[in-house]
């Protein structure tokens, strides 16, 4: 090896990344540690916010307020926790499958709005209104042409124009 020429050193960038985004450390810390230069730390963190600083000292905060509590109020303490994030994952799993059947009954008004069946359009749009409705969205019924045209047919036979009521179901 020549001399003034460094060989390449390994090291782990994305724990090392990762100890940069805790704030805990400075960029000459982690040249030490990591056994590079401090100008490498400095291109490789370029940019990189320290985003978990705030959890850092948050989790000190408790353990250190955890210090001063009984091992049966520490372990009521994790229960609820751990229940509380068990019940925010499975919470998470369902909005998942309620997104991925919203996003399936959309494609399918899509498609029934799309069709060339002047009833499956009415009918779309009918379960559009409903759903705007229940999530208190404009409430006037938006029907398609040939709906607005039957009713009008209707209204010049019996020489009135008769009110629609929707039923609405929960």
């Amino acid at each position: 090896m020549r001399e003034g020429i460094e060989m390449a050193k390994k090291y782990d960038k994305l724990k090392l990344i990762a100890d940069y985004k805790t704030g805990a450390f400075t960029q000459r810390e982690l040249a030490h540690e990591y056994k590079i230069s401090v100008a490498m730390v400095a291109k490789i963190t370029k940019s990189i916010e320290k985003e978990s600083e705030q959890l850092v000292n948050s989790k000190i905060a408790i353990e250190h307020a955890l210090t001063f509590k009984s091992e049966q109020e520490v372990n009521a303490i994790n229960n609820v926790v751990n229940r509380e994030l068990a019940r925010k994952a499975k919470a998470q799993v369902l909005e998942g499958f309620l997104d991925d059947g919203v996003g399936v009954a959309i494609n399918k008004g899509i498609n029934l709005l799309n069709s060339d069946d002047a009833t499956m359009q009415d009918v779309a749009q009918f379960g559009k209104f409903q759903n705007d409705a229940r999530v208190g969205l404009d409430l006037q019924p938006k029907f398609s042409t040939s709906q607005t045209f039957i009713n009008n047919q209707n209204a010049q036979q019996n020489n009135s124009l008769e009110k629609i009521e929707i039923e609405f179901i929960e």
